[in-house]
């Protein structure tokens, strides 16, 4: 099986923009916004948003787990939460695909990334 150990998100980077559903032409960073508000709203769109945009969560998760989201208004707290999520709804999916993981990264700021 393929697994994603490490990567490196430069400035520029905007992720996989999926066009259908709620991530549709969504960057990176606002599909997680999305995602965090969509939990809000409810979690059963949530579940199925992942589940429909399957290729956009595993190809952006890595980032998504070594970014800071503060400068966008979701604490550390928020973030962790949501990364849970994100992987137990992967799980409910039963997506065969694994997610990526870098056990204790911090991560750049957004405010690094956006430059």
């Amino acid at each position: 099986m393929i697994s994603v150990e490490s990567a490196y998100f430069g400035k520029e980077f905007k992720g996989f923009i999926p066009e259908e559903f709620g991530l549709n032409g969504k960057d990176a960073v606002a599909q997680f916004i999305a995602m965090v508000k969509a939990w809000d709203y409810s979690r059963m769109h949530f579940v199925h948003e992942v589940a429909a945009n399957r290729k956009a969560v595993c190809l952006n998760f890595l980032f998504w787990l070594q970014s800071d989201f503060n400068t966008v208004g979701i604490n550390h707290q928020q973030r962790n939460a949501t990364i849970e999520r994100l992987r137990e709804a992967w799980d409910f999916n039963h997506i065969d695909v694994l997610l990526p993981s870098v056990p204790n990264h911090p991560g750049p700021s957004l405010r690094e990334h956006q430059g």
